[in-house]
């Protein structure tokens, strides 16, 4: 297949796939995106610029990423070429065609900064040089080209990096709100929070992140709660969930909104769950069909697509997961695995760095703890190009990004490969005796058959009176115990003991060795 070649020197490669896909991370202050699939590069010049705190929040939309931590506002931009200019005594408006005649080169202005000194825009055809002037319709003074940064998609080392602000054109773009700890994109708006002002929602002018203008006689100005029909939220927000341009969710402290439609069009803003909030920031994830899962004080829910109507999962089985997990001093973070088709939900003891997690299976609704050798801060499926890393990442405490490798038996802690992990399930308790008997019985044998891929598994098996106590005794060895090294149906395990109720435990602890199962028969005399 052929390749296309434009003037502006982007090469596009005929095929399925005409985009990259970037992973972006932000830790201890520092700003890490990918080159390639797998390889991490830091951005220099963000270095110390985003706070190390736990207010950072972030969102991509027009090939950028958009960062607020709190105090500041900073775009991370993949696309644009940036021009040092001097002499701008007014700029041209954002759109507008900026040429260098000398060169033949030409873009499109996207962004102005306040200072008027770097433009910021998609280079259309030729290549700037860094001597020669520039025109643009509306923009006056003698313009000159000092340096000239291309995009990342045209071979530039880095991206740029620089405060997110008002566009500095020709009419005033408004005043963007201060201390912002919340921003997401909802039908083409960047939509942001005040800490200052809790109560009140923001939303940038459509497709420009720049224009912050609110009241504007069109549909697509820029809007806020304070100007808006929909009036304020009625809680203090914790999250922002689009849903694609179907609706946004506001998770609250103790209540849960949802916008629907767009602000300037007829839109609305409404309660749809007064019972609990939603915890945090990133106290969420959507499966691959589109329902939403999210994390309350009273455990953990599901909207199911096309509903509003939360539906406890917790509840039941885990009805104290977050007693004692408060918003000052823990995080809790959620990510959907589409490949294991299962949440991670990961509360982490912000002081401490150290989380409990625990892995929802969709498929079969079970819920099952996890112990990780490190703290989990953030999690997000990287959709990368290259399958080998189209992985959930996990960003942990000790600053690194990890992901669960499917052909390890081991888990990788400081450099060691060989860390053992221990894990281990329980199928029971079960009743063996007639439930309308007084009568114990006999658990004759067991029949264990695991997956071919096992390479050792330890079993126990108990047998008791009553479940109570049954549950008591998985924390000691079994009546009858044993190691098996090998998969496929094993001999049976003579395992005779009276009871009304077994349970059998069957794990591994031991590095590089894995196991599977697939099917436990038991053979009981009943009423001996």
């Amino acid at each position: 297949m052929a390749n296309l070649t434009f003037t502006n020197g982007y090469t596009y490669v005929m095929g399925d796939i005409s985009y990259n896909t970037r992973i972006v991370a932000i830790g201890n202050g520092e700003v890490w995106y990918d080159t390639v699939p797998g390889i991490l590069a830091e951005c220099a010049a963000a270095n110390g610029a985003v706070s190390s705190n736990t207010l950072i929040s972030m969102t991509p939309a027009f090939s950028k990423v958009y960062i607020v931590d709190g105090t500041g506002k900073f775009v991370l931009d993949f696309t644009n070429t940036k021009l040092t200019v001097s002499g701008m005594s007014t700029p041209p408006a954002r759109g507008a065609t900026i040429t260098q005649a000398t060169s033949g080169a030409t873009m499109t202005v996207d962004y102005i900064d306040s200072a008027k000194t770097s433009v910021y825009g998609f280079n259309t055809s030729g290549t700037f040089d860094g001597t020669h002037n520039i025109t643009a319709t509306g923009m006056t003074g003698t313009v000159t080209v000092s340096a000239v940064a291309e995009p990342v998609t045209a071979g530039a080392a880095t991206p740029h990096w620089y405060a997110w602000g008002t566009y500095a054109g020709l009419e005033t773009m408004g005043t963007m709100p201060e201390f912002s700890t919340l921003v997401a994109t909802y039908r083409g708006r960047l939509v942001l929070n005040s800490i200052k002002y809790p109560n009140i929602w923001y939303m940038s002018r459509q497709a420009n992140p720049y224009d912050w203008l609110y009241g504007s006689n069109d549909q697509q100005s820029a809007v806020a709660g304070t100007d808006n029909v929909l009036g304020f939220i009625g809680d203090i927000p914790t999250c922002f969930i689009p849903f694609e341009n179907d609706y946004m969710i506001v998770g609250c402290a103790h209540q849960i909104e949802m916008f629907r439609g767009d602000p300037c069009t007829g839109g609305s803003l409404d309660k749809i769950y007064t019972s609990d909030g939603i915890f945090g920031p990133k106290s969420y994830c959507f499966d691959g069909y589109g329902n939403l899962y999210f994390a309350g004080t009273g455990g953990i829910y599901r909207i199911e697509v096309g509903t509003t109507s939360p539906v406890p999962l917790t509840n039941t089985r885990i009805p104290k997961l977050l007693d004692g997990v408060d918003r000052d001093t823990h995080r809790i973070t959620m990510g959907y695995d589409r490949q294991k088709h299962g949440i991670v939900i990961s509360i982490l003891n912000i002081a401490l760095n150290t989380s409990v997690n625990y892995w929802y299976d969709i498929r079969t609704k079970g819920i099952f703890p996890e112990t990780y050798n490190v703290g989990v801060s953030s999690q997000e499926f990287y959709d990368a190009n290259s399958s080998t890393y189209n992985q959930l990442a996990i960003g942990c405490s000790d600053g690194y990004l990890r992901y669960f490798k499917q052909d390890s038996y081991s888990d990788q802690s400081d450099g060691d490969i060989n860390q053992a992990i221990d894990s281990e399930v329980v199928y029971g308790p079960l009743m063996i005796a007639d439930g309308n008997s007084t009568k114990e019985s006999i658990l004759n044998s067991t029949a264990i058959c695991l997956g071919t891929g096992t390479t050792n598994a330890n079993y126990d098996i108990y047998v008791n009176k009553s479940a109570e106590e049954l549950i008591d005794d998985l924390g000691n060895s079994g009546i009858t115990r044993g190691t098996l090294v090998a998969g496929g149906r094993q001999n049976d395990v003579r395992s005779r003991a009276r009871g009304k109720v077994m349970a059998i435990k069957i794990g591994n602890s031991t590095a590089e060795k894995t196991f599977a199962i697939e099917r436990i028969d038991i053979d009981v005399l009943q009423n001996p």
